[in-house]
């Protein structure tokens, strides 16, 4: 449960859309769809809408430092958090 927190399910490619819900007001988007393309091309229109840190999921380890570059605040990869989970 998350109370505090207010969960898109969208296809947020829409620049016009991250405006009306507000994504300059947020603490953090994140941006999370099985598609690393995606992610980075809706990660950068949520920076280009204001908001103040936006995190990304990616699963191709390349585009991680790209990510970085380009401002995101922090990248999460489904392959290096599962591989950390069966280590602990």
């Amino acid at each position: 449960q998350l109370p505090n927190c207010t969960i898109i399910q969208q296809e947020i490619s829409n620049l016009e859309f991250l405006e009306s819900e507000k994504i300059d007001m947020c603490d953090l988007v994140l941006v999370c769809s099985p598609n690393d393309e995606l992610n980075m091309m809706a990660a950068l229109l949520a920076k280009q809408a204001r908001a103040k840190q936006v995190g990304i999921v990616v699963s191709k380890p390349e585009y991680q430092p790209m990510a970085e570059k380009l401002g995101m605040c922090f990248t999460v990869s489904p392959r290096l958090a599962a591989a950390n989970r069966l280590l602990s």
